[in-house]
């Protein structure tokens, strides 16, 4: 049915910086598709563009279904998990060190478009915000910066 070809799609129109042809595309994965784990993708991209429109109701419920719908070990369960915990509050050492991973290997990778998000898509107004809240919780800035110098390299 291609449902995982338009969420390819939405993936890489998100990270190009165009969340409004990306919502297209997971909208269109998830009319065509029966496949839950499809259905679970394009839900964790509609909540990030979501989070971008600062509708943070709907941010929330596109990552619970992302959460219901993926294989927990899956990296979009898992980074849904961590920005549903944000959202909901729960600022905890482990989801404000992935956030800062996230932001700090998006932009290692070259992919700019998609690094200027990251705050966004955790709740936060700004990089500076989201910095701050993660040195509140006790996030290890250099241990971060080791983990991306590691295994975030320009595409």
């Amino acid at each position: 049915d291609y449902g995982d070809a338009w969420v390819n799609l939405c993936h890489a129109r998100y990270d190009l910086g165009e969340p409004e042809a990306a919502a297209a595309d997971c909208e269109q994965a998830t009319t065509i598709t029966h496949e839950p784990s499809v259905k679970g993708e394009a839900a964790y991209y509609l909540a990030l563009i979501a989070s971008q429109r600062h509708d943070m109701n709907a941010a929330r419920a596109g990552y619970r279904t992302a959460i219901d719908l993926l294989p927990p070990k899956w990296s979009a369960a898992k980074q849904a998990t961590a920005r549903l915990a944000v959202l909901e509050g729960n600022q905890t050492q482990k989801a404000l060190h992935r956030a800062l991973y996230d932001l700090d290997c998006y932009r290692a990778r070259g992919v700019g478009a998609r690094a200027r998000y990251v705050a966004r898509e955790f709740g936060f107004d700004s990089d500076s915000e989201l910095r701050s809240a993660a040195r509140r919780a006790g996030v290890d800035e250099q241990k971060v910066a080791g983990r991306v110098a590691g295994y975030c390299t320009p595409e």
